[in-house]
């Protein structure tokens, strides 16, 4: 073996880990990444075993692709640490809910619905609600609350409750 080989071989490895390098994050505004916090958590009972949770947030896509909502979870964490996935609330049943109840208070934001689209680079503010199979009193013990959106193309993203307004 010559003694140029090993020179010229460490060249090549480090062109190809260069332009692999370059690639990925040359092309990554062309991944879909969304951040975003949940900014403020409502709740009412309804039953003494369901409760009403509206959870107010602000999304941002960094992508230069667009964001298409397929799904939108809330997921809360009792004060056991055990995972729970309210039950979801319609836009439009949202709107009816707060007419009906205003000691929930005002919309604060459009309701985030199935087929909502991101554009890419925007950022806006919007609400969800679900129903929380549990007693207000327990509710409000949890740990903290997730609000998981997926993509059209079943890309999820997750936001977490911000830290100062969680319990």
């Amino acid at each position: 073996m010559s003694k140029t080989f090993p020179i010229f071989f460490g060249i090549a490895i480090a062109l190809l880990a260069l332009g692999a390098w370059l690639g990925w994050f040359g092309t990554s505004d062309s991944r879909l990444t969304m951040t975003g916090e949940v900014l403020k958590v409502r709740t009412q009972e309804m039953t003494p075993e369901t409760t009403l949770v509206i959870a107010d947030f602000r999304m941002k896509n960094e992508s230069n692709i667009g964001f298409n909502l397929r799904e939108a979870v809330l997921i809360w964490t009792d004060a056991q640490g055990k995972d729970h996935e309210c039950d979801h609330v319609a836009g439009s049943d949202l709107q009816r809910i707060l007419t009906q109840l205003p000691q929930i208070g005002p919309a604060f934001n459009k309701p985030f619905v199935i087929g909502d689209k991101v554009e890419s680079k925007a950022m806006m503010d919007r609400m969800t609600a679900g129903v929380a199979q549990a007693s207000e009193a327990d509710f409000e013990k949890r740990k903290s609350i997730r609000l998981r959106l997926t993509d059209i193309d079943h890309k999820s993203f997750v936001f977490e409750e911000r830290a100062a307004a969680a319990k």
